[in-house]
């Protein structure tokens, strides 16, 4: 893939040298490095390394619902945009139509936003493709009895990830307070009082 010249600056002194290579995510790889023999060497035997990358496999969905648009989803997709191990789709609450019907801003992977033009995912087909979901400023309201215990399966019989942030996801009509709550590691105890 490389060769490149290396000076070296004298005897037994050593020399680093850091190459960037990018290797497959569905197959396992192997990475040789070879050092030239050099005139009058006694042993060749250490001039050769070789180095397994297993495939670390195709990127992890993650789904991010917002209750409404804030900060924290800017920052918060951007960053987790930026690990190529995820696959990230975003729901943003909008507001609602002429009909009264919520709306939403819907990013991601095509083969997946078509389950999330109506928001949170309605079969558990849909949710279950996640890896790990995240909900930021979300209200019991904003999702159904059927989508709340599709949720509590998710964490535990799929054992996908949950993470709850944003003031509202914890307020007195937060999701801490529904049926989802018994999954997370918190008690909510009357309105903003979290026991952790």
């Amino acid at each position: 893939l490389e060769v490149r010249p290396v000076a070296l600056p004298g005897a037994s002194q050593p020399v680093r040298e850091r190459f960037r290579v990018s290797p497959s995510r569905t197959t396992a790889t192997v990475y040789t490095v070879e050092i030239a023999d050099a005139p009058g060497e006694l042993s060749a035997v250490n001039n050769r390394g070789t180095v397994f990358v297993p495939a670390p496999g195709a990127p992890h969905p993650v789904l991010i619902l917002e209750g409404a648009p804030g900060f924290e989803h800017s920052f918060l997709t951007r960053t987790l945009k930026h690990d190529t191990g995820l696959d990230v789709d975003v729901i943003v609450r909008k507001g609602r139509n002429d009909a009264g019907a919520p709306t939403y801003y819907v990013q991601g992977a095509s083969s997946r936003t078509g389950a999330l033009v109506d928001g949170f995912p309605r079969t558990r087909e849909a949710l279950f493709a996640y890896d790990a979901v995240v909900l930021g400023n979300v209200e019991a309201d904003a999702l159904t009895r059927d989508q709340l215990a599709m949720l509590v399966a998710f964490v535990q019989q799929r054992g996908g990830g949950l993470a709850v942030i944003g003031a509202r996801s914890f307020g007195e009509r937060g999701v801490i307070g529904s049926d989802l709550g018994r999954v997370l590691a918190v008690d909510a105890r009357g309105a903003g009082a979290i026991n952790a």
